[in-house]
């Protein structure tokens, strides 16, 4: 690909900036009003309550998966992975867990990156972003929000219930247990306060547009940059003002690349003639979590997961030509080639 120099990366990114702000402005279906005074996901701290009981006792394990209902069999059989939740072996593993004293470290470090007044406030901005969700996805009952010590299993977890967000994956960077764990340092770099509500609301919606959305099953690229464009296009409407750095979890610098080469990659897929590929290898590449996009042509100096960045643009291209399409629609629709008329790489 052809390579831009700095200063004119930067002005190109100021321009297009701009630009992309007026754009957002000119979405109909961004003019979402919701109130959230009285309103609440009444959150619960179990990552406090799973180690304040004693696991040896049956009484207060009852105690425990009656007051959390189904996350608790969630929990141990899809979170953690101890098996399942009513079986002796399942629960004698969760005894080595709690016991253990590098979780139970963890458990203090959450407490103190996490005390009761942030989560309040982390807990009022998933709220106002789950409402602004709740206006365009029909039938969506708000969640119930459960903090939680993942174990650096998962960042968030949704079901039609519950929406349980792992804050030990939320430390900081340069947090002395982030910087431990054995994860690629391109993973702990996203690893901050500042992708808590962005991936909740993330997550959220990629479980609703499951349940909405049959485009995913057609496994060509088209279809799965349309899938992916359209859960960041729900997340991106369900705040009030989001960079699409931050939605994406992408540096700055990342960002700018991707702005002065978003023409350029558009050409690049093209001429690989990958869009209704369904060879998996070849497609994944571009939507693949790591450090860079490791496609074919693409420099490593590269944003990741380009191919959900431009399913992004593809979505919010359409969804700006036509004012008249509901999101409720959007998520059903199934012509993905439809949605890719709309679309015109930025020059």
């Amino acid at each position: 690909m052809p390579k831009l120099t700095n200063s004119y990366l930067s002005i190109l990114s100021i321009l297009l900036t701009m630009l992309c702000y007026s754009c957002r402005e000119a979405d109909k279906h961004k003019d979402i009003d919701v109130e959230i005074e009285g309103k609440s996901l009444n959150p619960l701290r179990f990552d406090q309550d799973f180690f304040n009981i004693d696991w040896n006792n049956v009484q207060q394990i009852s105690v425990l998966k009656s007051k959390y209902g189904k996350f608790f069999c969630l929990y141990l059989e899809r979170i953690l992975n101890a098996g399942p939740c009513d079986s002796l072996s399942t629960i004698q593993m969760v005894q080595g867990f709690v016991g253990h004293s590098d979780f139970r470290d963890l458990k203090t470090e959450i407490e103190r990156n996490y005390p009761q007044d942030r989560l309040d406030s982390l807990q009022e901005r998933i709220l106002e972003s789950a409402l602004r969700m709740q206006t365009l996805v029909p039938n969506m009952q708000l969640p119930q929000l459960i903090w939680m010590n993942s174990g650096f299993n998962i960042g968030a977890y949704s079901t039609d219930e519950y929406l349980a967000v792992g804050l030990d994956f939320y430390l900081g960077n340069e947090n002395r247990i982030t910087k431990s764990v054995p994860f690629p340092q391109y993973q702990k770099e996203d690893m901050t306060r500042a992708q808590l509500v962005p991936y909740a609301i993330k997550n959220l919606a990629y479980y609703y547009l499951l349940k909405a959305d049959t485009i995913q099953h057609e496994n060509d690229m088209l279809s799965e940059m349309i899938f992916h464009g359209k859960a960041h296009y729900l997340t991106w409407l369900a705040f009030e003002e989001i960079q699409d750095s931050t939605l994406m979890a992408w540096t700055t610098k990342e960002y700018t690349w991707t702005q002065g080469h978003q023409l350029n990659v558009w050409k690049e897929i093209a001429r690989q003639e990958v869009l209704f590929s369904k060879n998996r290898v070849e497609v994944q590449k571009w939507f693949e979590y790591g450090p860079f996009t490791n496609a074919e042509n693409v420099p490593q100096e590269s944003a990741p997961q380009l191919g959900v960045f431009m399913g992004f643009q593809m979505v919010k291209s359409y969804m700006e030509k036509h004012p008249e399409v509901t999101v409720d629609r959007l998520m059903k629709e199934d012509n993905a080639q439809k949605i890719l008329q709309a679309y015109k790489p930025n020059l």
